[in-house]
This record gives C-alpha cells, structure tokens and sequence, in this order.
C-alpha cells in the first residue's frame, strides 16, 4: 500500500428514483479518521438515501496473478490460495475483489481493501444505504477513454502518480509510483516504459493527465464499471469449496505426475537411442527389414523431438543463467521451467535493474515474448513476476 500526506474520499449521494439529482463531494484529510469525522458532519446535515463511497488507490492493496484461464468461477476458486503468499498478512485481514482483463496475455488485477478500513467506514456509513469502490473503476466514463480500444490515463497527486490501462471502456490493471518534484518526470518515464511493455503496448501510446477532481464532473457512479468487494475468509473457502478445489487439486498432482512420467520417459529413451545407435554401428545387420524400420522409426521427427536435448528444462534453466548480467544482482523467490515458458518472482535493487535484465534475457535467442507483472517496490527493493516463452535452438537432425 503506498502512503500518501493526505488521505481522500469522493462521496455521491442520491435519491432512489431520482440519480440525475446526485450529489458529489471530496473530502480531503491528513488521515482517514479525521477524514471521516469531517464526513459524519455533511451527513448529519444533508442525509441522503443511498452512498457510494470512492476511495482513492492508496486505501488499497493490489496485486496482479497471471493465470491459464480466465473463468471468473476458477478464478476464484483458486484466488485465495494465490494470494496468501503475496500479502503482507493473511487474507482473512482484507475485503478484495478481482478484474479479468479479457486479453490472455494480461494479467488478472486484484484489489484488496484491509479489514480495518471497512469497519470504519462501516461505522460512519452505518446510518445509510451505502457501498464502496475504487475511485479509479469511475473514470471509465471519462472521454478519454469512451470509444477507445485502448486508452491510458495518468491520475497525479501531491506526492503519488498512477498510470491506469482501459481497454474497450473498462478498467484493466494499473501502476502506482511515488515521486518529489525533483525525480517525476525521470520517475514517469521509468514506469511508463514497464508498464507498456509488461501489457505489450506500443511504447509510443502516451497517457491522458487527469486531475483528481474531474472524477466529481464525471457521469453517474451508477453507470460505472460493477465490481464488489468478497468478504469470505480462507477458512470459510474451503468449508464451501473443499470437494471442488480438492478436486482441482487432484488434478494438478496427476497432471505433475505425468508431467514427471514424460521427462523420465523422454531421458530413458534418450539413453536407449543411444545404446541402440551405438550397437547398430558396430553391428552387421542380420535383419536388414527390421533394421530399417527401426531406423525409420528413429529418424521420425517427431520422435527426435522428444529426445532433444535442447528442450529439457534443465538446459533452458542453464541458457537463463548464462544470460543474467553479471552487476544485476537477481534473487530468485519463485522458479518454474517446463518445455513452452520460464515463469520467475525475482527481488532486485533498482527498476533500472528489471530493464538490463529483461534486454539481457532476450538477447539470447531461447527467450521472447516477456510479459513483466507489476513491479513491487514496498520493501525497498524491487520485486516482480516475469514470465518468457521458450524458443527451442535450431538444430539439424
């Protein structure tokens, strides 16, 4: 969670049948209770029928995953599971909600809001009909965004900037950075260039400023993009969910278990070719019928396939350390290698250090298509997910 000198609230508050009469107001404070004190006031003065609270991105957490599918069901079967290592307490401390992009090469967005916060909103909105939601879901109404396949948007406050992707009028992911007035633009143009680049989008496209306060100008919440917030904790998950996720589960461990069969299968039969090769040539052939069929059956090439050397996650791990640069010291938190991608959660120093490492990577010819997650810069280091298509080596057979 980025911390910012002032907390932010938008409020709009309208009659039931009547929206067209909304009411938008912005409450700004040092911190979230003072900011709520000054809210129970206007309300007390002008109670209104129905609220929907906007909160600024510093109140949330958020957290991008990329998945094999986009299902919302198995998304959230899977979700909680995901996310307990990737938050800095358990999630039963938080209310979070997820976005599916609708593109597979993007990553699912998740947004958490604490526990703690929810209470007291909860107890300042107690008295009305009321909901919550991020501030940056509204700007889909913006006209920058309207009509557009794919529009960014740059929201700057005092000490903090966002970069936020709409693609087709909707809400994808966004990027948080904090600055001084010394460092923005050189901060602006870093994260720009990740944040295009980890979403494959032309390095060109520039974001629309947009001011915090054009969100109360804007058309009615109501027509804004849905989203809500879930409430379950992970116990409560797998009291529901237990037989499916087990059931998920299962088939996961088969699946690896194959997956393992396949590699030691492929590595025997490496060997027997061998053995058999070495024979053949030092052998006269008794049967030549059998001798030549055996041949063709290991000249096909889908059989040599199965048998190169080159694509053995073991060689491509090699190949992907053989191309770190030698001054970026990289940390490894996650490591996966199968025949099609290389998926790492890496720990640098510096963001700098993400841009020498992904042009180091794809010098070699076995790496392409990168797709860079958010970049998580809370503990003073660099933290991101990487994931790279495997380009087996040419060879002749």
């Amino acid at each position: 969670m980025l911390e910012e000198t002032e907390a932010s609230l938008t409020l709009r508050s309208g009659w039931l049948f009547t929206p067209k009469k909304e009411v938008r107001q912005e409450f700004r404070a040092e911190n979230l209770e003072i900011l709520l004190d000054k809210v129970k006031e206007c309300l007390r003065a002008n109670p209104p029928c129905r609220l929907t609270v906007l909160l600024n991105h510093s109140f949330f957490l958020e957290r991008t995953l990329f998945l094999p599918f986009q299902k919302k069901r198995l998304i959230a079967l899977v979700l909680p599971e995901e996310l307990e290592s990737r938050l800095p307490a358990p999630l039963s401390e938080y209310l979070y909600g997820f976005i599916v992009p609708g593109e597979p090469h993007l990553p699912i967005t998740v947004i958490l809001l604490p526990v703690k916060t929810w209470h007291l909103l909860k107890e300042t909105f107690q008295d009305f009909r009321w909901k919550v939601r991020p501030g940056d879901l509204i700007l889909n109404r913006h006209p920058a965004v309207r009509g557009k396949k794919t529009a960014l948007l740059l929201v700057k406050r005092r000490n903090q900037a966002r970069i936020i992707l709409f693609q087709k009028g909707r809400f994808v992911t966004g990027r948080s950075f904090l600055f001084t007035d010394e460092n923005y633009e050189q901060r602006l143009s870093e994260e720009s260039r990740f944040f295009l680049r980890s979403n494959r989008l032309p390095e060109d496209l520039e974001p629309v400023e947009v001011y915090p306060d054009e969100r109360l100008a804007l058309s009615s919440v109501f027509q804004s993009q849905p989203f809500s917030f879930r409430t379950q904790s992970v116990t409560s998950f797998w009291a529901r969910h237990s037989t499916v996720y087990a059931s998920f589960l299962g088939s996961l461990a088969i699946l690896g278990i194959l997956s393992f069969l396949s590699y030691h299968a492929k590595k025997t039969a490496s060997l027997s070719y061998q053995k058999v090769n070495d024979e053949l040539r030092r052998q006269e052939s008794f049967f030549p019928a059998g001798d030549s069929s055996l041949q063709r059956l290991l000249s096909d090439r889908t059989i040599q396939t199965m048998l190169r050397s080159d694509l053995s996650p073991l060689a491509t791990f090699k190949t992907f350390t053989e191309s770190l640069p030698a001054d970026v010291p990289l940390s490894l938190d996650y490591l996966s290698v199968d025949r099609e991608k290389i998926t790492i959660n890496g720990t640098l120093n510096a963001p700098s250090q993400v841009d020498r490492l992904l042009k180091s990577l794809l010098s070699s010819v076995r790496f392409k298509e990168p797709v860079l997650g958010e970049l998580n810069l809370e503990t003073g280091t660099v933290k991101f997910p990487l994931t790279m298509k495997i380009q087996p080596a040419e060879k002749e057979f």
